[in-house]
């Protein structure tokens, strides 16, 4: 989802990052001066997407951390999101108004009295034909359990 990856238009949405220019780092050699300009810069790239909406910041582990220590003493008016998924020293801005998700309107749930789970971190289909796969297959026939 934070990735630079385009879309292939049928399995993949584009990344957020997709098609958008990395913006110049603070020259500034104070930290904490850099990092006001560089999230103003931030704010000012998606503010025209934002529509007076909420921009949410969303940055790396260490520099989620540094944001909030920053912002520890004042009003909090960006929300800071941490994404391991972020490479470190990434920090982006995301206009939450323009942030669309998209999922099957019609979850399929299936309930059974009798139900077999496959154990198998590589599961196959569980038998074909009548004949059983490998892997570990149990009934939860008249059994109590928590997975």
């Amino acid at each position: 989802m934070f990735d630079a990856v385009a879309g292939d238009g049928v399995t993949r949405p584009g990344g957020l990052r997709a098609g958008v220019a990395a913006l110049t780092p603070s020259a500034d050699t104070a930290r904490m001066e850099a990092m006001a300009e560089d999230v103003g810069a931030l704010v000012a790239a998606v503010a025209g997407v934002a529509a007076n909406g909420t921009i949410v910041l969303v940055a790396a582990p260490a520099q989620a951390c540094a944001l909030r220590m920053w912002t520890q003493d004042k009003a909090e008016y960006y929300p800071i999101l941490s994404s391991s998924g972020l490479a470190n020293r990434t920090v982006m801005a995301v206009a939450s108004r323009a942030l669309v998700s998209a999922a099957d309107p019609a979850p399929r749930f299936s309930l059974s009295s009798e139900a077999t789970i496959h154990l198998d971190t590589a599961a196959q289909d569980i038998g074909s034909g009548g004949i059983a796969a490998g892997g570990l297959v149990k009934s939860m026939c008249r059994r109590t359990a928590f997975l």
